[in-house]
């Protein structure tokens, strides 16, 4: 008698930690965390992970490449991001790339309350509006499939400082690997690194950490829409610094000369580099009734510059200046702009003067000395 009781509780047990590890893995444990006490499903949850660990991980190999491959080729999932391929699909790769991280940067803030599941189903992760680093992977990788980009690749990290690892989605672009990582901008492997290992305490004040190793798996679409996930490689910090770009005075000069392009052809504006002098003194030029003088410094900008992604850079920067509080009434109203750009220890500083000209009548007034500019 007693062993048939004792059989039946651990059918029972077994039965919960099924119930809970199904329902954690295809709906974030919401029927495990309404309906069980929280002492049940907290040990029902333990021991499913330790045996998904210890003996199903064995079996069935790499957790990253079965999560990708399980949400990639599930078609419902993925035709979600439909809607979003018209409207964020670029002229290449690294361009559709980029405004994949605007996208996600405006729509989906981190979950710092959830370590698990690494991802979730992709409807779930555009309703709540809300991921982990493993959910920002899967969603930038499942828009740039339904463009049809063929060939990616994700991203898994370990650092020195920390047992906490990371992944995130990477592009080849011009024979490079570049990442693809939750905001903007896209940086290559060389900016990633010093991304987390100096910039990070700049943009999020945490603590920096270093790139110990990364594995990488190559996401390719074949013949028959099947999506593949297997590894291609490893990765240490070496090989990241390799690919370090430093930003020179002639991309600066590019990265200014198409920045006043912009400005000029989007406000009318008319080019004055006088402003700069006069603005740096403290005084109005004359013609122009007021000067105004921006400064702004991105941090960390210098050192994610490089090369083939300069168009892109200059767009993000653009938009960044072009929507600063302090800037939207001032631009639509000047006639004259000036653009200084210069790094300062990695850091990217550009200078904006635009001013306001006089009419005809002030011009004449001023002339005659009863016109006071402020």
């Amino acid at each position: 008698m007693g062993s048939r009781v004792l059989k039946a509780i651990s059918l029972i047990l077994i039965g919960l930690v099924v119930f809970v590890g199904l329902d954690i893995a295809y709906n974030d444990g919401q029927l495990s965390r309404r309906y069980l006490p929280p002492q049940i499903f907290n040990l029902s949850k333990e021991a499913d992970d330790a045996i998904r660990g210890k003996i199903l991980g064995e079996l069935t190999g790499d957790p990253i490449e079965e999560a990708l491959e399980k949400h990639l080729n599930n078609r419902s999932e993925i035709q979600t991001v439909e809607y979003l391929t018209d409207e964020l699909k670029g002229s290449n790769i690294l361009e559709s790339a980029w405004n994949i991280l605007r996208w996600e940067d405006e729509h989906i803030s981190y979950d710092f309350s959830r370590r698990e599941p690494l991802m979730r189903p992709i409807p779930q992760i555009i309703t709540s509006g809300r991921g982990i680093c493993g959910d920002y992977t899967l969603l930038t990788l499942a828009i740039l499939i339904q463009m049809n980009y063929t060939e990616l690749y994700a991203m898994a990290i370990t650092f020195n400082e920390s047992d906490v690892g990371h992944l995130t989605a990477v592009i080849k672009y011009g024979g490079k690997f570049l990442v693809v990582d939750q905001h903007p901008p896209v940086m290559d492997l060389g900016s990633y690194y010093w991304y987390w290992s100096v910039y990070r305490l700049e943009y999020l004040n945490e603590s920096p950490q270093h790139i110990k190793t990364a594995t990488l798996y190559r996401i390719t679409v074949e013949n028959s829409k099947k999506i593949k996930v297997e590894k291609a490689g490893e990765l240490e910090a070496g090989d990241f610094l390799k690919e370090d770009y430093s930003i020179r005075d002639l991309d600066l000069e590019r990265v200014k000369t198409k920045l006043l392009s912009r400005f000029k052809r989007d406000y009318g504006l008319i080019e004055d580099p006088g402003l700069q002098k006069y603005g740096e003194n403290e005084a109005v030029p004359p013609r122009y009734s007021r000067l105004y003088v921006f400064k702004a410094t991105f941090p960390g900008y210098a050192e994610f510059y490089f090369p083939e992604g300069e168009d892109c850079f200059v767009q993000d920067l653009y938009e960044k200046l072009r929507n600063h509080e302090k800037l939207k009434d001032i631009l639509p109203s000047s006639k004259a702009i000036w653009i200084d750009v210069t790094e300062s220890k990695g850091s990217l500083v550009i200078g904006l003067y635009t001013a306001t000209r006089l009419d005809i009548f002030q011009l004449l007034i001023k002339s005659l000395g009863l016109f006071n500019s402020q």
